[in-house]
């Protein structure tokens, strides 16, 4: 009897230490959860295709919507993104919505699918860096996608049409008078051509030589008035306009350098140089139209190069 109460006493001990051991295992995990999920709350990510069976050579729209707090920045797949096995053909557009404090991207890439069988579109990656400035990642699902190598009877797009016969062109022997003639009007293109590109040289020299004399503010600002005065928002190419804007900032950040290193990305200049929110939120909304066809409002438009500007002189004086 002595040895069962024993017994007993050690198996309550035991069971005692084990639901410490699960209590306190409880709370070293929940924090980590909880990170987990702040993280990734501030951005959502999906996707989706217009088809999931197609014939070899289709095309096919991948949708991918990205939904992320205000002031959240944000690394969009839009500089050729890979979607092995399928071909990136292009963007079809994008769409950024704002609605109660958070921004909505709508992009459309366009696929075509060359292999037949069962194949996935990859995840689509977004890096991202919270308005506390915890970096993150969040990626899409894969997509299962059909493709089939036969093509039906009644699509006759892709016969083979008779290749039509090579068309003779006569031409008429001229006499010495003509070659004269084309010899003169050759030479005087020459003279023409060299003295437009020595005027066109010097022109470019005395430009650059008084650049040099510039503060990298003056520079930024002249340039940005010589985008305001080309009308390219009057005529409706907002894509040329938020190129220039763009080139024009990044050689703000680069202290007034002409030329910054080769395939430098907009995330990689960020990195190296860490502007300010504004100028970041410039960066970024210049990309969305330039690589995803992104049209901005007359008014949005307007409001960029402003925000530029005033970029431009409050950097400067930081």
């Amino acid at each position: 009897m002595p040895e069962d109460k024993e017994f007993g006493v050690r198996d309550s001990e035991f069971r005692v230490w084990v639901w410490m051991f699960l209590c306190l295992l409880f709370l070293l995990l929940t924090p980590y959860s909880l990170l987990i999920t702040a993280v990734h709350a501030s951005v959502v990510v999906n996707a989706e295709v217009d088809r999931k069976e197609v014939l070899i050579g289709d095309r096919i729209i991948y949708t991918l919507y990205v939904i992320a707090d205000k002031g959240t920045e944000l690394e969009l797949p839009l500089d050729s993104p890979d979607f092995t096995p399928f071909d990136f053909v292009g963007q079809r557009g994008i769409e950024k919505i704002k609605n109660k404090g958070r921004i909505t991207y709508k992009i459309d890439y366009v696929l075509a699918a060359y292999e037949v069988g069962e194949l996935e579109a990859p995840p689509q990656t977004v890096y991202f860096r919270d308005i506390k400035g915890k970096e993150g990642e969040v990626a899409s699902e894969r997509i299962k996608i059909t493709v089939k190598g036969v093509v039906p009877k009644n699509k006759r797009d892709n016969e083979i049409k008779p290749v039509k016969e090579p068309v003779s062109i006569e031409v008429k022997k001229s006499g010495g008078v003509l070659w004269i003639l084309l010899s003169i009007l050759f030479l005087m293109a020459v003279i023409i051509t060299y003295a437009f590109i020595y005027l066109v040289k010097n022109i470019k020299r005395h430009e650059e030589t008084a650049l040099l004399s510039l503060s990298p503010k003056d520079v930024a600002l002249k340039e940005l008035n010589r985008i305001e005065k080309l009308g390219l928002i009057e005529k409706g190419d907002f894509r040329t306009f938020h190129i220039m804007i763009e080139e024009c900032v990044k050689k703000f950040l680069l202290n007034g350098i002409s030329i910054y290193q080769a395939g430098m990305t907009t995330v990689e200049l960020l990195k190296s140089t860490e502007p300010a929110r504004d100028i970041k939120e410039i960066l970024l909304d210049c990309d969305i139209v330039k690589f995803g066809g992104f049209i901005p409002s007359v008014n949005e438009a307007l409001l960029l190069l402003e925000k530029a500007k005033s970029a431009v002189e409050i950097y400067h004086r930081a």
